[in-house]
């Protein structure tokens, strides 16, 4: 059982990327190329490797907005494994640290998007229900593979 906890506001980088959703505790891989999120990635690694992953948002008629419009609730996760490429690129998993709110967008000189947010922590009361929710990757391997076999699965990517 879990009880609310006090919430914290905070800045956040955010990665706004349709389809990938990351929930507190759980891992996502991502693979980083663009050149706004690969400035992202080396200024939280440097500050607190922990970016923000939230949806993108479609609104009827206002579709070809740039940005796009985000939705209110996304999660922050910490950089817990990263490789850097040779050319730039990046390949690291994020793990779900807690849910956000976002209060409002920064304005902000970077490349990449900036939130003022709220951290939803949460009290774990029943440290069993933690262990046991899922099992998680061992390695940066286990969580691509693991990943690549979801698309197959799902008809992306070449065969299943």
């Amino acid at each position: 059982m879990s009880e609310a906890a006090p919430l914290t506001i905070q800045r956040i980088a955010i990665f706004p990327l349709p389809g990938a959703v990351l929930f507190p505790g759980l891992h996502l891989p991502l693979h980083i190329f663009e050149p706004r999120y690969k400035a992202m990635v080396q200024e939280v690694l440097a500050r607190d490797r922990q970016i923000g992953m939230i949806q993108p948002r479609q609104i009827a008629g206002d579709e070809s907005r740039e940005p796009p419009a985000l939705y209110d609730v996304g999660c922050v996760g910490r950089i817990v494994d990263v490789e850097a490429l040779e050319d730039g690129r990046f390949n690291l998993i994020l793990e779900g640290v807690a849910r956000f709110r976002v209060r409002r967008e920064l304005d902000v000189t970077t490349p990449f998007r900036q939130v003022e947010a709220e951290i939803e922590t949460e009290v774990e009361t029943d440290r069993r229900s933690l262990e046991h929710r899922t099992r998680q990757p061992r390695t940066r391997s286990e969580a691509l593979c693991g990943a690549a076999g979801l698309c197959r699965r799902l008809g992306f990517g070449g065969p299943a």
